[in-house]
C-alpha cells in the first residue's frame, strides 16, 4: 500500500470509530436565533402553548433561557427507535427542585437528565443516577438510548450514568429550563442513530493501530 493510501486508512479508522461530528446528525440547532425563529423553518423546534418565549433571547452564538423558563420540543419518535442527543449548557442559578433539563421521548422510553448548578441527575429504573459537577461552567452532555430502551448519558465524553429507560410517553426531544432556573445553550444536536461515545481504551487501541500504520507506512517510504 502506498503513503498516501496508509494516510488514507488511517483518516478512515478515526471517522469509523468517532460517531460524533456534523455528519452524525440529523438536527443541530446552533443558539444562533431563538430555537422557535421562523428563518428555522417548519417542523423544528415548537415551543408549548400558552408559553411566552420572549424573554428568551440570542447574541448570534449561545441561547439564554432566563429566570422565567422555558421548554423547547420537537417531533415525536417512532415506537422503538434508537435516539442521541447531544448539548453543550451550563446553569447559572438554580433553586431546590428546579433544574435544566435534555431529554427525549418515544411511546417505548423516555430517557433525560435534570441539570443543576452543581449536578446532573438522570432517572432509570433502580433508581435516580446522582453525578456531582460544575455546572455554572460549559459542559457537554451525551444521552444515547439504543432501540432495547438502554440508555447510556457521557458528560464531557465520561460515561456518569447507565441502565434501562423508564417507559415513555410521546413527547419527541426537548431541552429548556424550569421557572427560577437561568441556563444558557451552546447548541443542540439530535440524531435518529444510536451514537455511544468511544470507550477510553477502545480510543487507545485506535491510537496504537493508527501510530503502527504510520510507522510502517514511514518504513515503506524509506525503501
Amino acid at each position: 500500500m502506498s503513503y498516501t493510501g496508509w494516510i488514507t486508512l488511517s483518516i478512515a479508522l478515526v471517522a469509523a470509530a468517532v460517531p460524533s461530528g456534523s455528519l452524525a446528525w440529523d438536527l443541530c440547532y446552533d443558539g444562533s436565533v431563538l430555537p422557535n425563529d421562523p428563518s428555522l423553518g417548519t417542523g423544528t423546534w415548537s415551543v408549548p402553548y400558552g408559553q411566552d418565549p420572549s424573554p428568551c433571547s440570542s447574541d448570534g452564538d449561545i441561547l439564554h433561557i432566563p429566570a422565567s423558563g422555558m421548554s423547547y420540543y420537537r417531533h415525536a419518535i417512532p415506537f422503538g427507535a434508537p435516539v442521541t442527543l447531544e448539548a453543550r449548557f451550563r446553569v447559572t442559578s438554580a433553586i431546590a427542585w428546579r433544574y435544566a433539563w435534555l431529554g427525549a421521548g418515544t411511546p417505548s422510553f423516555m430517557t433525560s437528565a435534570e441539570l443543576y448548578t452543581d449536578k446532573a441527575v438522570s432517572y432509570v429504573y433502580g433508581g435516580a443516577l446522582t453525578y456531582p459537577a460544575d455546572l455554572t461552567l460549559f459542559h457537554t452532555l451525551r444521552i444515547a438510548t439504543a432501540s432495547t430502551g438502554d440508555s447510556f448519558l457521557w458528560l464531557d465524553g465520561q460515561l456518569i450514568a447507565e441502565g434501562l429507560a423508564l417507559p415513555g410517553c410521546q413527547v419527541g426531544i426537548s431541552f429548556g429550563s424550569q421557572p427560577a432556573v437561568d441556563s444558557y445553550w451552546d447548541y443542540v444536536a439530535y440524531s435518529a442513530d444510536f451514537l455511544p461515545v468511544p470507550e477510553p481504551s477502545s480510543l487507545a487501541a485506535l491510537g496504537f493501530a493508527i501510530a503502527g500504520l504510520a510507522m510502517a507506512a514511514a518504513r515503506r517510504k524509506r525503501r
